[in-house]
């Protein structure tokens, strides 16, 4: 728990530390080269669920809602750091606008979350079963 703590906090420093603004001070977005860091996240969390439960009976189901609330929480952190931390846009969205976006944002990456945690208690299963 405490490495995947360690990688998440990581994360977020390396994405708001790298955050790409032009040349009038505007936020343009997340560096590309973070973006692996945050996929890497939830296979990682699905691995260490793997290796702590025997049973591979629900194993996949408990991986897929764990990926799924990690990606709601790690989103939440995302709007976070955008209120608090990084710099406006250019051309700012209605609010009505960014709150679909932001909404269908997070439903599609809670559903790769949920795809790659499972991915993630894989190898284990493997392991464990062959």
């Amino acid at each position: 728990v405490l490495s995947f703590t360690a990688l998440w906090v990581m994360t977020w420093s390396a994405t708001v530390l790298s955050w790409q603004i032009d040349s009038a001070g505007y936020a343009v977005g997340m560096n590309m080269g973070v973006l692996p860091l945050h996929l890497v996240l939830p296979v990682f969390l699905g691995t260490l669920i793997a290796w702590q439960h025997d049973s591979s009976q629900a194993l996949r189901s408990r991986c897929a809602v764990a990926g799924a609330a990690f990606a709601l929480v790690h989103f939440g952190v995302l709007v976070l750091a955008d209120w608090l931390w990084l710099p406006a846009v250019a051309n700012p969205s209605d609010t009505a606008e960014l709150v679909a976006e932001g909404f269908a944002f997070a439903i599609a990456f809670a559903c790769i979350s949920a795809s790659l945690a499972v991915v993630g208690a894989l190898p284990s299963r493997i392991r464990r079963d062959g």
